[in-house]
């Protein structure tokens, strides 16, 4: 197989493009492949007119290292004239719009991203700049929008996250069943929420059967409004928060009480009330079940 073959297979390309020439510069360390396509071509534009071309405009991508060497396609992209007289640019089926990456490429560094621990530490590994992957980010993300299939949705989260030292916040709407985040919104407000039931289309929000939000009010508000036939559930984690408080609450009340009765049964043992029983050690288990035998309310009516 000849190294123009072996690029256009790994390129997937397709008729009209073919590979013309992949150029070795051992020196530089650089592997050049140029695109072509045969001249007469006619091309479809964005409005599905066939279109001759008006000229070109020699592009370069950077693409997936071979053996170590980078390497770069090169392609004169023909340029066509619309019946209205606006010159486009042909899309090319390598790369996304705007970009000076292939698609590939860009896969490959969204991987580099996920397994990295900053967006600064990817940017190091893979030798481009932050404002570079900054936009690789956004045009996967742009990509994935595209494709998204929001069928099915049925059961959606609301929440609020802190970054930043806890100082800034974003909110967030989920889909609990597929476990993924279908938006975030700057801020923890109600005019978030609001922009997050807006990004769903109206026959996907007329069969949300049910929201899970914390005990914030404006993401309660913002789901009776957008979607007034989903019931309201709050999540457990907000709920165990609310009951841990009340009975640390109940607590130190009754201990404050009876120690001023002389009794201390309740002192040190206000972790108990927050186990899991059945994770208790035997000792504890054995205390807290004492605990639970007496009757303390009976004292305070003497």
């Amino acid at each position: 197989m000849h190294d123009t073959e072996l690029y256009e297979n790994i390129l997937g390309l397709r008729r009209p493009w073919k590979v013309e020439a992949v150029k070795l510069d051992t020196g530089s360390k650089l592997v050049e492949v140029r695109v072509e396509y045969p001249a007469g071509a006619l091309w479809t534009n964005e409005a599905g007119e066939r279109c001759g071309v008006y000229d070109h405009v020699e592009r370069r991508w950077r693409h997936l290292d071979t053996c170590g060497f980078e390497t770069r396609l090169v392609c004169r992209v023909p340029r066509v004239r619309t019946a209205e007289g606006k010159v486009e640019t042909v899309p090319v089926p390598w790369a996304g719009k705007r970009s000076r990456f292939t698609l590939l490429y860009e896969r490959f560094a969204i991987e580099v991203l996920l397994a990295s621990r900053s967006v600064s530490a990817a940017a190091q590994l893979l030798g481009l700049s932050w404002d570079q992957l900054q936009a690789i980010m956004e045009r996967a993300v742009e990509r994935g929008l595209k494709g998204r299939n929001l069928e099915g949705l049925r059961h959606v989260g609301m929440d609020e996250k802190s970054f930043a030292k806890g100082q800034s916040y974003v909110s967030l709407l989920n889909d609990l069943d597929g476990g993924r985040v279908l938006e975030v919104e700057p801020g923890n407000e109600r005019a978030g929420a609001d922009r997050l039931f807006g990004t769903l289309p109206a026959e996907v929000r007329e069969k949300i059967a049910a929201v899970c939000i914390d005990m914030s009010g404006h993401f309660a508000a913002a789901a009776r409004a957008a979607v007034p036939q989903a019931a309201l559930v709050h999540d457990r984690f907000h709920i165990s928060a609310h009951l841990n408080d009340a009975v640390a609450a109940v607590h130190r009340e009754e201990n404050r009480r009876l120690q001023k009765l002389g009794d201390d049964r309740l002192k040190g043992t206000q972790r108990l009330f927050g186990f899991d029983p059945d994770k208790l050690a035997e000792e504890q288990a054995l205390r807290f079940s004492e605990l639970k035998g007496s009757d303390l309310t009976r004292i305070f009516h003497h």
